[in-house]
Protein backbone atom coordinates (compact mmCIF):
# COMPACT_ATOMS: atom_id res chain seq x y z
CA UNK A 1 0.00 0.00 0.00
CA UNK A 2 2.98 2.29 -0.48
CA UNK A 3 4.08 2.13 3.18
CA UNK A 4 7.86 2.31 3.62
CA UNK A 5 9.54 0.25 6.30
CA UNK A 6 13.04 0.06 7.78
CA UNK A 7 14.81 -3.16 8.78
CA UNK A 8 17.29 -2.73 11.64
CA UNK A 9 20.60 -4.55 12.05
CA UNK A 10 18.77 -6.93 14.44
CA UNK A 11 16.14 -7.76 11.84
CA UNK A 12 13.42 -5.65 13.43
CA UNK A 13 10.91 -4.06 11.07
CA UNK A 14 9.59 -0.56 11.73
CA UNK A 15 7.88 2.20 9.79
CA UNK A 16 10.33 4.45 7.93
CA UNK A 17 10.88 7.84 9.55
CA UNK A 18 8.73 10.58 8.06
CA UNK A 19 10.27 13.96 8.87
CA UNK A 20 7.28 15.92 7.59
CA UNK A 21 4.85 14.04 9.82
CA UNK A 22 7.23 14.22 12.78
CA UNK A 23 7.58 17.99 12.53
CA UNK A 24 3.81 18.52 12.68
CA UNK A 25 4.02 17.89 16.43
CA UNK A 26 7.66 18.89 17.03
CA UNK A 27 8.69 21.68 19.37
CA UNK A 28 9.09 24.88 17.28
CA UNK A 29 12.60 25.69 16.06
CA UNK A 30 12.51 29.09 17.79
CA UNK A 31 12.62 27.28 21.15
CA UNK A 32 16.26 26.40 20.45
CA UNK A 33 19.59 28.11 19.91
CA UNK A 34 21.33 26.62 16.88
CA UNK A 35 25.04 26.63 16.23
CA UNK A 36 24.28 28.30 12.91
CA UNK A 37 21.10 29.66 11.34
CA UNK A 38 22.52 29.67 7.82
CA UNK A 39 21.29 26.68 5.87
CA UNK A 40 24.15 24.64 4.42
CA UNK A 41 26.63 26.01 6.95
CA UNK A 42 28.32 23.72 9.46
CA UNK A 43 26.29 23.72 12.65
CA UNK A 44 22.97 24.48 10.98
CA UNK A 45 21.64 21.15 12.30
CA UNK A 46 23.22 21.37 15.77
CA UNK A 47 21.26 22.51 18.83
CA UNK A 48 23.41 24.18 21.49
CA UNK A 49 20.88 25.79 23.84
CA UNK A 50 17.29 26.72 24.63
CA UNK A 51 15.29 29.97 24.49
CA UNK A 52 12.85 31.11 27.15
CA UNK A 53 10.00 29.79 24.98
CA UNK A 54 10.89 26.24 26.11
CA UNK A 55 9.51 27.07 29.56
CA UNK A 56 6.01 26.57 28.15
CA UNK A 57 6.59 22.85 27.49
CA UNK A 58 6.71 19.67 29.58
CA UNK A 59 7.47 17.48 26.55
CA UNK A 60 10.40 18.32 24.30
CA UNK A 61 10.17 16.90 20.77
CA UNK A 62 13.22 17.89 18.75
CA UNK A 63 12.56 19.00 15.15
CA UNK A 64 13.90 16.82 12.33
CA UNK A 65 16.33 19.58 11.31
CA UNK A 66 18.43 18.49 14.31
CA UNK A 67 21.24 15.95 13.82
CA UNK A 68 23.33 16.79 16.91
CA UNK A 69 22.43 17.88 20.44
CA UNK A 70 25.18 19.71 22.29
CA UNK A 71 25.63 22.04 25.24
CA UNK A 72 28.05 24.96 25.22
CA UNK A 73 29.44 26.42 28.41
CA UNK A 74 30.22 30.14 28.61
CA UNK A 75 28.12 30.82 25.55
CA UNK A 76 26.39 34.15 25.10
CA UNK A 77 23.31 33.49 23.00
CA UNK A 78 22.30 37.14 22.86
CA UNK A 79 19.21 38.69 24.46
CA UNK A 80 21.16 38.60 27.76
CA UNK A 81 20.89 34.79 27.76
CA UNK A 82 23.92 32.86 28.99
CA UNK A 83 24.48 29.11 28.90
CA UNK A 84 23.45 29.02 32.56
CA UNK A 85 20.08 30.72 32.06
CA UNK A 86 19.47 28.85 28.80
CA UNK A 87 19.68 25.52 30.61
CA UNK A 88 17.46 26.84 33.42
CA UNK A 89 14.66 27.30 30.87
CA UNK A 90 14.36 23.49 30.63
CA UNK A 91 13.22 23.03 34.24
CA UNK A 92 9.68 21.97 33.22
CA UNK A 93 10.71 19.27 30.71
CA UNK A 94 9.60 15.78 31.80
CA UNK A 95 9.82 13.84 28.54
CA UNK A 96 12.17 14.07 25.56
CA UNK A 97 11.55 12.64 22.09
CA UNK A 98 14.44 12.57 19.61
CA UNK A 99 13.90 12.13 15.85
CA UNK A 100 15.68 9.56 13.70
CA UNK A 101 17.77 12.38 12.19
CA UNK A 102 19.94 12.76 15.32
CA UNK A 103 23.24 10.85 15.20
CA UNK A 104 25.03 12.29 18.23
CA UNK A 105 24.09 13.27 21.79
CA UNK A 106 27.00 15.39 22.90
CA UNK A 107 28.80 15.96 26.19
CA UNK A 108 26.45 17.23 28.92
CA UNK A 109 23.60 17.53 26.43
CA UNK A 110 20.97 17.08 29.16
CA UNK A 111 22.98 16.88 32.35
CA UNK A 112 26.05 18.06 34.30
CA UNK A 113 26.54 20.30 37.27
CA UNK A 114 24.84 23.28 35.65
CA UNK A 115 21.06 23.02 35.58
CA UNK A 116 20.60 19.48 34.36
CA UNK A 117 17.11 18.60 33.16
CA UNK A 118 15.88 18.23 36.75
CA UNK A 119 12.36 17.02 35.96
CA UNK A 120 13.25 14.75 33.05
CA UNK A 121 11.69 11.31 33.60
CA UNK A 122 11.70 9.62 30.23
CA UNK A 123 13.69 9.67 27.01
CA UNK A 124 13.82 7.46 23.95
CA UNK A 125 17.10 7.41 22.02
CA UNK A 126 16.42 6.29 18.43
CA UNK A 127 18.43 3.85 16.34
CA UNK A 128 20.01 6.73 14.40
CA UNK A 129 22.15 7.78 17.41
CA UNK A 130 25.65 6.26 17.46
CA UNK A 131 27.21 7.98 20.49
CA UNK A 132 26.23 9.34 23.90
CA UNK A 133 28.71 11.88 25.24
CA UNK A 134 30.34 12.35 28.62
CA UNK A 135 27.94 13.60 31.29
CA UNK A 136 25.09 13.55 28.77
CA UNK A 137 22.47 12.84 31.47
CA UNK A 138 24.56 13.43 34.58
CA UNK A 139 22.48 14.36 37.64
CA UNK A 140 19.13 13.98 35.88
CA UNK A 141 17.92 12.63 39.20
CA UNK A 142 14.31 12.05 38.13
CA UNK A 143 15.19 10.05 35.02
CA UNK A 144 13.62 6.64 35.51
CA UNK A 145 13.04 5.32 32.01
CA UNK A 146 15.45 5.33 29.08
CA UNK A 147 15.52 3.37 25.85
CA UNK A 148 18.85 3.28 23.98
CA UNK A 149 18.74 2.54 20.26
CA UNK A 150 20.71 -0.36 18.83
CA UNK A 151 23.19 1.76 16.86
CA UNK A 152 24.91 3.34 19.87
CA UNK A 153 28.53 2.14 20.05
CA UNK A 154 29.92 4.36 22.80
CA UNK A 155 28.69 5.82 26.10
CA UNK A 156 30.89 8.52 27.58
CA UNK A 157 32.26 8.95 31.08
CA UNK A 158 29.67 9.93 33.72
CA UNK A 159 26.92 9.74 31.09
CA UNK A 160 24.26 8.67 33.63
CA UNK A 161 26.15 9.47 36.81
CA UNK A 162 23.86 10.64 39.61
CA UNK A 163 20.65 9.45 37.90
CA UNK A 164 19.52 8.07 41.23
CA UNK A 165 16.07 6.95 40.04
CA UNK A 166 17.34 5.07 37.00
CA UNK A 167 16.69 1.50 38.11
CA UNK A 168 16.42 -0.20 34.73
CA UNK A 169 18.52 0.36 31.64
CA UNK A 170 18.98 -1.90 28.65
CA UNK A 171 22.33 -1.54 26.90
CA UNK A 172 22.20 -2.79 23.28
CA UNK A 173 24.79 -5.24 22.01
CA UNK A 174 26.12 -2.54 19.68
CA UNK A 175 27.86 -0.76 22.60
CA UNK A 176 31.55 -1.64 22.83
CA UNK A 177 32.93 1.34 24.77
CA UNK A 178 31.77 2.79 28.12
CA UNK A 179 33.53 5.60 29.98
CA UNK A 180 34.39 5.62 33.67
CA UNK A 181 31.60 6.37 36.13
CA UNK A 182 28.95 6.14 33.42
CA UNK A 183 26.41 4.54 35.77
CA UNK A 184 27.81 5.61 39.13
CA UNK A 185 25.06 6.54 41.57
CA UNK A 186 22.23 5.00 39.55
CA UNK A 187 19.75 2.66 41.21
CA UNK A 188 20.62 0.15 38.47
CA UNK A 189 24.29 -0.01 39.49
CA UNK A 190 23.56 0.09 43.21
CA UNK A 191 21.29 -2.95 42.82
CA UNK A 192 23.96 -5.04 41.08
CA UNK A 193 25.64 -7.81 43.12
CA UNK A 194 29.32 -7.53 43.99
CA UNK A 195 31.73 -8.78 41.35
CA UNK A 196 32.12 -7.91 37.68
CA UNK A 197 29.15 -5.82 36.56
CA UNK A 198 28.31 -6.14 32.87
CA UNK A 199 26.47 -3.42 30.95
CA UNK A 200 25.27 -5.17 27.84
CA UNK A 201 28.34 -6.70 26.19
CA UNK A 202 30.80 -4.55 28.15
CA UNK A 203 32.61 -5.49 31.37
CA UNK A 204 31.77 -2.23 33.10
CA UNK A 205 33.18 -2.33 36.63
CA UNK A 206 34.30 -4.62 39.42
CA UNK A 207 31.96 -3.79 42.30
CA UNK A 208 32.75 -4.29 45.98
CA UNK A 209 35.89 -5.40 47.76
CA UNK A 210 37.83 -7.96 45.76
CA UNK A 211 38.96 -11.01 47.77
CA UNK A 212 42.64 -11.91 47.82
CA UNK A 213 43.98 -14.02 44.95
CA UNK A 214 40.96 -13.46 42.69
CA UNK A 215 40.86 -14.98 39.20
CA UNK A 216 38.48 -13.59 36.60
CA UNK A 217 37.45 -14.89 33.21
CA UNK A 218 35.72 -12.30 31.05
CA UNK A 219 32.42 -13.69 29.80
CA UNK A 220 32.15 -15.15 26.30
CA UNK A 221 30.60 -12.65 23.91
CA UNK A 222 32.00 -9.62 25.72
CA UNK A 223 32.96 -6.86 23.27
CA UNK A 224 34.59 -4.28 25.52
CA UNK A 225 36.20 -3.57 28.87
CA UNK A 226 35.20 -0.16 30.20
CA UNK A 227 37.40 2.63 31.45
CA UNK A 228 38.66 1.91 34.98
CA UNK A 229 36.86 -1.46 34.98
CA UNK A 230 39.49 -3.10 37.23
CA UNK A 231 41.41 -0.01 38.32
CA UNK A 232 42.97 -0.44 41.75
CA UNK A 233 42.09 -4.16 41.99
CA UNK A 234 45.37 -5.14 43.65
CA UNK A 235 43.95 -8.54 44.69
CA UNK A 236 43.39 -9.58 41.08
CA UNK A 237 45.85 -12.42 40.49
CA UNK A 238 44.79 -13.55 36.99
CA UNK A 239 42.42 -12.49 34.26
CA UNK A 240 41.44 -14.14 30.98
CA UNK A 241 40.27 -11.87 28.18
CA UNK A 242 38.29 -13.82 25.62
CA UNK A 243 38.97 -13.47 21.92
CA UNK A 244 36.23 -11.19 20.61
CA UNK A 245 36.89 -8.28 22.95
CA UNK A 246 37.64 -5.33 20.66
CA UNK A 247 38.00 -2.39 23.05
CA UNK A 248 39.81 -1.76 26.35
CA UNK A 249 39.19 1.60 28.01
CA UNK A 250 41.54 4.01 29.75
CA UNK A 251 43.05 2.85 33.05
CA UNK A 252 41.20 -0.47 32.82
CA UNK A 253 44.00 -2.35 34.65
CA UNK A 254 45.81 0.50 36.39
CA UNK A 255 47.06 -0.42 39.82
CA UNK A 256 46.51 -4.16 39.30
CA UNK A 257 49.72 -4.94 41.15
CA UNK A 258 48.75 -8.55 41.86
CA UNK A 259 48.78 -9.56 38.19
CA UNK A 260 52.01 -11.17 37.04
CA UNK A 261 50.93 -11.00 33.39
CA UNK A 262 48.03 -10.37 31.04
CA UNK A 263 47.35 -11.60 27.50
CA UNK A 264 45.77 -9.13 25.04
CA UNK A 265 44.01 -11.07 22.25
CA UNK A 266 44.28 -10.25 18.55
CA UNK A 267 40.67 -9.09 18.49
CA UNK A 268 41.51 -5.95 20.50
CA UNK A 269 41.67 -3.12 17.98
CA UNK A 270 41.26 -0.19 20.38
CA UNK A 271 43.05 0.58 23.66
CA UNK A 272 42.84 3.82 25.61
CA UNK A 273 45.51 5.69 27.55
CA UNK A 274 47.18 4.62 30.78
CA UNK A 275 45.69 1.10 30.84
CA UNK A 276 48.68 -0.25 32.81
CA UNK A 277 49.51 2.65 35.13
CA UNK A 278 51.76 1.50 38.02
CA UNK A 279 52.77 -1.80 36.38
CA UNK A 280 56.35 -2.70 37.23
CA UNK A 281 59.28 -4.70 35.86
CA UNK A 282 58.05 -7.98 37.35
CA UNK A 283 54.79 -7.78 35.36
CA UNK A 284 54.38 -8.70 31.69
CA UNK A 285 51.98 -7.52 28.98
CA UNK A 286 51.67 -10.27 26.35
CA UNK A 287 50.14 -9.12 23.06
CA UNK A 288 48.97 -11.54 20.39
CA UNK A 289 49.42 -8.78 17.82
CA UNK A 290 52.85 -8.71 16.17
CA UNK A 291 53.04 -4.92 16.51
CA UNK A 292 51.06 -2.03 17.96
CA UNK A 293 47.71 -1.79 16.14
CA UNK A 294 46.75 1.61 14.76
CA UNK A 295 43.81 1.88 17.17
CA UNK A 296 46.00 1.64 20.28
CA UNK A 297 46.58 5.24 21.35
CA UNK A 298 49.98 6.60 22.28
CA UNK A 299 50.45 6.27 26.02
CA UNK A 300 48.41 3.07 26.28
CA UNK A 301 51.26 1.44 28.21
CA UNK A 302 52.52 4.42 30.24
CA UNK A 303 53.73 3.66 33.75
CA UNK A 304 52.56 6.96 35.26
CA UNK A 305 50.37 9.93 34.36
CA UNK A 306 52.15 12.70 32.39
CA UNK A 307 51.39 15.26 35.12
CA UNK A 308 52.88 13.08 37.88
CA UNK A 309 56.32 14.59 37.43
CA UNK A 310 58.00 11.17 37.31
CA UNK A 311 59.03 8.76 34.58
CA UNK A 312 56.01 7.90 32.41
CA UNK A 313 57.77 5.29 30.27
CA UNK A 314 56.55 1.70 30.48
CA UNK A 315 58.12 -0.32 33.27
CA UNK A 316 56.37 -3.65 32.64
CA UNK A 317 57.81 -6.18 30.22
CA UNK A 318 56.14 -6.17 26.79
CA UNK A 319 55.96 -9.09 24.34
CA UNK A 320 54.60 -8.72 20.80
CA UNK A 321 53.42 -11.74 18.83
CA UNK A 322 52.88 -13.86 21.92
CA UNK A 323 51.72 -17.39 21.04
CA UNK A 324 51.71 -19.15 24.42
CA UNK A 325 48.84 -19.91 26.74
Amino acid sequence: DGIQVEITRDGEVSLAFNAEEWDKTATPENCFYWRSNTKGEEGYNTIIGYTSKIENYTKLRYPSRCTKIEFRYNNDYGDSVSSYTSRAFTNNIEKVEIPNTVVSIGDEAFGSGIHSFQKLKEIIIPNSVTSIGSGAFQNCSNLSNITIGNSVTSIGANAFRGCSNLSSIIIPDSVISIGGGAFYGTAWYNNQPDGVVYAGKVAYKYKGTMPEDTSIKIEEGTKGIAKEAFSGCSNLSSITIQDGVTSIGEEAFSGCTGLSSIIIPNSVTSIGRWVFISWTLDQTIKCRASEKPAGWVDGWDNYAYPWSGGNTQRQAQLIWGYTGD
